[in-house]
This record gives structure tokens, C-alpha cells and sequence, in this order.
């Protein structure tokens, strides 16, 4: 004769829950509130949620750490909004009034994330970009493709570079009409292009503290980059002056270049 899982003592229900794999917590957490709140505490802190924008649409990544081991699970937000698809099989979960910033809403809730940890952006259709903005409240990092168009790149990053605390970019969204300042927002606390295939190098922006680093590939002669600049030695670092006063600190590493900003 069956038993009703929530009918046994906590203790049983929380051993229960330990054997389940990630897909079967995740449906027994959608039955009610009480059953999302027995497995919001069981794996507190022990996982990330990815999200992922292509053509076909917004996909979620969870990644956790069960007492089963390392588990992931990939689902397809859809635009009928109560329901999403499992990437793996032919399974759908449904929720009857559920939109999608419910869906994004419940699994941040029982995994206890205030944030998405990545959010990756392919060559998708700018229509999506403004779903995104609505169903995510806040990602760590955001990630735009080398595939990305420069119209892409540009919409995707003064889009949703508020939401984040980093982005990078793999690919060089600039031209002589698109100039670097209107890509930058204030609340970011760094900015990666990579822009390998035609400079070399990677171009960091630390804009809390105006700093930029330059990363290249190679190695590079200290000399051939300081010729023809005057400077003053500081410790182990070079200053500029410019002729109104401001200052500019650099620092020559093997493979990188330091600029900091004063005045």
C-alpha cells in the first residue's frame, strides 16, 4: 500500500529527500509550498543556476551538489509560460498559473540564490533580450559570445549590463561610429573584451577604480613599449604626467600592461 511521503515523520521525509536526484526534487518542490520548503533547506548553498540565450529561446542550467553527487539539470523556459521543458527526454513540467519569472522566481527560491552565477548570451534574437531583463533580477556575470553581431553585442550589453556585476565580451563590438564610452555603466565593477583574433590582447576595465588592464597573448619587450614616452620611475612602476596635470601609473608585466588612472 503506497504511503504518503508528507504523512511520515521529518526525519524519514528528509532522508527521502536525499535520495532523490535533482530532476525529482525539483517536481516534488513545484506539488505545494510545503513541499518547496522541505527542499529549500536540504541543499542550501550547495549549487548555481546558469542561464543561456540562444535562437531558440532561454535556457536554465542547474548545477548542484546532491548527496548523490554533482548533478545538472538543463530546462527550456517556453513562451506559453507555465510550462517548461527538459532538455533530456521528451518531459514538460507545468504550473498552472506560472509565468516566467515564476519559473526563474521558484529555483533561485529552493536553491536560496539571490542571483544567477552566469548568464551566456549566443546568437540569439534580440526579441529575447528583453525577456531576459524581465525574468532575471540579478547575474554575477555576463557572457557575450564571439558568434554575437556588433548590433547583438551592443543591445545585449546596454540591456542588460545593469543587472550584472561583470561582463565580458569575446568579440570587438567597436567601429568608427560606435565609440567604448557608450558601453560603460557605472554599477559594473569590471569589463572584459576579448579581442584575440585581430589585437592580441585582452582589454580589461576595473571601472570602480578607472583601471585597465591589458592581457596579450605573447610576450612583450618592456623597452619597445616604453620608446619614445617620457616617464618617471615610481618603485617599479612607470608615471605619465600630461601637461594638465593628470597622472597615469603604468605597470609592464611578461604578458600584461597596468593603467591607472589619477587625477
Amino acid at each position: 500500500m503506497p504511503i504518503r511521503i508528507l504523512f511520515l515523520p521529518l526525519r524519514d521525509i528528509s532522508y527521502a529527500l536525499r535520495c532523490m536526484g535533482i530532476g525529482e526534487l525539483v517536481a516534488f518542490s513545484l506539488c505545494s509550498n510545503r513541499t518547496k520548503n522541505l527542499v529549500k533547506p536540504l541543499h542550501k548553498k550547495r549549487g548555481n543556476i546558469f542561464a543561456e540565450v540562444r535562437e531558440s529561446g532561454i535556457s536554465l542550467d542547474i548545477r548542484l551538489w546532491t548527496y548523490q553527487g554533482y548533478q545538472s539539470l538543463v530546462l527550456l523556459l517556453n513562451s506559453s509560460s507555465s510550462l517548461v521543458k527538459l532538455e533530456q527526454g521528451n518531459k514538460c513540467w507545468r504550473k498552472q498559473g506560472f509565468t516566467q519569472s515564476d519559473w526563474v522566481a521558484h529555483f533561485m527560491n529552493i536553491f536560496d540564490k539571490y542571483e544567477i552565477q552566469k548568464l551566456q548570451i549566443n546568437n540569439a534574437s534580440l526579441c529575447h533580450l528583453d525577456t531576459v531583463k524581465q525574468i532575471i533580477p540579478k547575474c554575477q556575470i555576463i557572457l557575450i559570445r564571439e558568434q554575437c553581431s556588433a548590433e547583438l553585442t551592443k543591445t545585449a550589453f546596454l540591456k542588460l549590463a545593469p543587472i550584472a556585476k561583470k561582463v565580458q565580451i569575446n568579440n570587438n563590438p567597436f567601429d568608427s561610429e560606435n565609440d567604448i564610452s557608450e558601453l560603460l555603466t557605472l554599477n559594473l565593477k569590471s569589463c572584459a573584451f576579448y579581442l584575440s583574433n585581430s589585437c592580441q590582447y585582452v582589454f580589461f576595465l576595473f571601472l570602480s577604480k578607472i583601471f585597465i588592464v591589458l592581457k596579450l597573448t605573447k610576450e612583450m619587450d618592456r623597452e619597445e613599449i616604453l620608446r619614445g614616452i617620457k616617464y618617471q620611475t615610481v618603485k617599479h612602476d612607470c608615471l605619465l604626467k600630461r601637461k594638465d596635470g593628470k597622472e597615469m601609473l603604468l605597470w609592464i608585466g611578461t604578458v600584461s600592461v597596468h593603467f591607472e588612472f589619477r587625477g
